[in-house]
């Protein structure tokens, strides 16, 4: 019996038929059993409390956050240890005439601080 006449590999995989089973091979950014985890589901890279958002063939985190006070933070861990480019956007606006807004920093010991000037 060839199980995958059935179709069991979702969004265009490939069906292998196996000794009672199948395997499926699936297409570039398509996984699990049956291919059908994309994306945001599949790479399952983003903190926790964010929200995961495919966009195009890359995929966003987003997590809306609120500062009340000097000693306020929000930290993103990357968890991922492959050497690949990371692109960071923010939209921000305070109150404040200046202030530290972001510091980039890695586990070696280069670390990187920058100060933004805010219109008054």
């Amino acid at each position: 019996m060839n199980v995958c006449r059935s179709l069991p590999c979702g969004d265009g995989g490939d069906c292998r038929d196996l000794w009672n089973k199948y395997e499926c091979d699936c297409k570039p950014r398509y996984g699990g059993p049956d291919c059908a985890l994309y994306g945001c589901s599949l790479v399952n890279q983003c903190p926790r409390n964010t929200t995961c958002l495919d966009v195009g063939e890359n995929y966003e985190c987003l997590h809306p956050v609120t500062f009340n006070g000097s000693a306020s933070s929000a930290k993103f861990t990357f968890i991922s240890n492959v050497n690949v480019s990371l692109d960071v956007s923010l939209r921000v606006r305070t109150r404040q005439s200046s202030t530290m807004l972001i510091e980039v920093s890695s586990n070696s010991t280069d670390s990187s601080t920058w100060d933004l000037p805010t219109d008054e």
